[in-house]
């Protein structure tokens, strides 16, 4: 039971971001959304009139109220579900079709919404899996920070905008000295505390602008939007007086090593800008624990290339 949701959820997500169709039917307002489900239902009935009793058209009628279920809500495909049970029955009744019995007539409407209503729970019961699925994929099970595929979508936005307004874009990283070592000493359920410690650390020293995010398995990075280097030096430095009186007061044996980049004109490939700030993250590892190395990039936008023309790296101990 268990596969079949996962693989029910899977063909859900594949057709709704990966068909033009459904790309489209998300990009509609709620205002086109009743426009387009109210069109489709008096083309459907109209059709269904034309065509008597030959054809069966009842199947298509579901197709306004599973519109109105994906786009607004339970309540208004389940008003759209009895409108069309009401429509298709009036068709039936004016296009010649006849009842062994006159309570039939009531059934057959009670049954249309009865199946109508079905297939709008199931509808919603996928749409909502669907978007615990997609908030599940982009948020870290342990610290409840966004993830890499969040990070690399918010910074693909702050390069577009940064390089539109000319606004500066500042990557920050920490990074847990020697964690494996901690995780061996005092095991891997009090590592996942002192990361879960500086994660909440890092939500409430920071702007709700700035995206913090758990890059990796101790690392963690943070997406400063609209900030350059003159207020950098006073945020780094009680950012690392924050840590290491959160770990003093934790009693937790733990440095961190900061490595912060700052982008005057960042490049407009993102694979080019996290090598940029890699550099900068390498740069304070290769020279031990508790580094703080801070980088100023600047860009020649006739080239079209970042190039690190002005770099400022100090520590601290």
């Amino acid at each position: 039971m268990y596969d079949i949701k996962i693989s029910a959820i899977a063909t859900w997500h594949r057709i709704d971001s990966g068909t033009g169709l459904f790309r489209r039917i998300n990009q509609l307002s709620v205002s086109q959304a009743y426009l387009l489900s109210t069109l489709m239902l008096c083309c459907i009935s109209v059709a269904d009139y034309a065509t008597g009793i030959e054809l069966m058209m009842s199947p298509m009628y579901a197709f306004p109220c599973l519109l109105m279920d994906w786009r607004i809500g339970r309540l208004q495909a389940l008003l759209y579900a009895i409108a069309a049970s009401l429509v298709q029955w009036l068709v039936g009744t004016y296009g010649g079709r006849s009842y062994s019995h006159p309570s039939y007539i009531y059934w057959d409407v009670v049954l249309n919404v009865v199946f109508y209503g079905a297939l709008i729970w199931v509808v919603a019961k996928l749409r909502l899996a669907l978007e615990m699925e997609r908030l599940l994929s982009r948020v870290d099970f342990l610290t409840r920070l966004a993830n890499r595929a969040s990070l690399y979508d918010a910074l693909k936005l702050e390069i577009q905008r940064s390089r539109r307004y000319g606004h500066s874009l500042t990557l920050v990283s920490i990074d847990c000295d020697n964690f494996a070592g901690f995780n061996e000493r005092k095991g891997h359920s009090t590592g996942d505390l002192l990361l879960q410690a500086v994660a909440d650390a890092l939500s409430r020293q920071f702007r709700s602008t700035d995206l913090i995010t758990r890059y990796g398995g101790d690392e963690f990075m943070i997406v400063l939007p609209e900030t350059g280097a003159q207020h950098m030096d006073i945020l780094l430095a009680k950012l690392r007086q924050h840590l290491d009186n959160l770990m003093l007061l934790r009693g937790w044996p733990m440095s961190f090593n900061l490595a912060c980049s700052i982008f005057t004109y960042p490049p407009e490939d993102l694979s080019r800008l996290m090598e940029m700030h890699g550099e900068s993250v390498c740069q304070g590892k290769q020279q031990g624990y508790n580094q703080l190395v801070q980088r100023v990039w600047q860009a020649d936008p006739e080239l079209f290339q970042a190039s690190a023309w002005d770099s400022h790296n100090r520590s601290m101990q």
